[in-house]
């Protein structure tokens, strides 16, 4: 079994950046990060609501004499503010 040591794979990565095994990575700045994260977040939030609304008119449908079309207008629809 090979004794492994910090110094050892620090040399062996030396050499092996020497030898031009490794190429140049890009890292993301952390703008674009925290970009990336916000918007994932948003999409899992979105498709969680739209598998609830889904939910919503499956059961609708199941226990509603109303159509669907008129379930799916009723939701758009803006409700006036009590005085």
């Amino acid at each position: 079994m090979p004794v492994k040591t910090d110094r050892k794979d620090a040399h062996g990565i030396a050499e092996l950046m020497r030898l031009g095994w490794f190429r140049p990575v890009h890292c993301k700045s952390m703008e674009a990060q925290e970009t990336r994260a916000l918007l994932t977040s948003r999409k899992l939030v979105q498709n969680a609501t739209r598998g609830a609304n889904g939910a919503y008119v499956i059961s609708a449908r199941r226990w509603s004499d109303v159509p669907s079309s008129s379930l799916l207008a009723a939701q758009n629809t803006t409700r006036p503010r009590p005085s």
